[in-house]
């Protein structure tokens, strides 16, 4: 499908019923007064939500000339949410911003001349020394031990890939998400891993970061620490897997180890 808008943003959404018309109106305006007569797309992904969220973006959608809304038939996670939103974007320039606020959709426009720039994924870090955050201690603490665990495991040299806004041109959507199998939310190191090993630049960029009160879905707790140490397990199987496979099979007209398509 040859891309037909500049900009494509999806926001994976589960229970979000009250807050999710605020987020969505913000991020069209924004958006609509950026993009410059661009044509743009924010495609909400509705994960199957057991609230009102669904009826709230069908709603919405009526209203919103630019907003798109997909539904999946029960909860798969985050990482399905995006992956399918993702695959069915329309840009040039694809990306994902998270449901819950935490992050401004001012960011999407600030960011894009990173990749205007040469790069190929640009993600928001905390860990950027320019990053203003705000949370609590104890997610401070977890957020770092998690990082040294996925660097050690996984080699990635990103220092946060976890926060909930990245941006990457169509070329890499194409390449790195069909092969994306992690549901849940690690979903975003199995795609930063992988596009690490295709060769990709990718480019951390400073973020305001304000952990929203009810502290939502996004967060891993302590009595999530055993989960998150399995799924980190599954995701270094997952990319192992996937990069045998491009070295096993690789497509016509690949140069070297890794395919390298722009």
């Amino acid at each position: 499908m040859r891309p037909s808008r500049a900009l494509s943003i999806i926001v994976p959404c589960y229970n979000e019923a009250a807050n999710i018309e605020r987020h969505l109106r913000h991020t069209h305006a924004v958006l609509g007064q950026s993009t410059a007569g661009r044509p743009y797309e924010i495609i909400a992904v509705d994960d199957g939500s057991h609230d009102d969220t669904l009826v709230k973006l069908r709603s919405l959608a009526q209203e919103l000339p630019h907003l798109r809304v997909l539904a999946q038939p029960h909860n798969q996670g985050k990482g399905a949410a995006v992956k399918r939103g993702v695959l069915a974007a329309r840009g040039q320039v694809i990306g994902y911003l998270d449901a819950d606020g935490e992050i401004s959709p001012e960011y999407i426009d600030r960011y894009l001349p990173w990749l205007r720039g040469g790069a190929d994924i640009v993600v928001a870090s905390k860990a950027h020394p320019r990053s203003a955050t705000q949370r609590s201690w104890g997610r401070h603490v977890l957020s770092w031990g998690f990082q040294r665990l996925q660097q050690g495991l996984l080699g990635t040299a990103v220092a946060d890939t976890q926060v909930g806004l990245k941006l990457f041109t169509r070329a890499v959507a194409q390449r790195i998400f069909p092969y994306l199998r992690t549901r849940g939310f690690l979903f975003d190191l199995e795609f930063i891993v992988l596009a690490e090993k295709e060769g990709y630049r990718v480019h951390e960029a400073p973020v305001q970061f304000r952990q929203c009160a009810a502290d939502g879905g996004s967060s891993v707790r302590l009595g999530g620490v055993g989960q998150y140490l399995w799924q980190l397990v599954q995701v270094r199987q997952r990319v192992g897997q996937t990069v045998r496979h491009w070295r096993d099979y690789p497509r016509v007209g690949d140069a070297g180890r890794y395919a390298l398509t722009r």
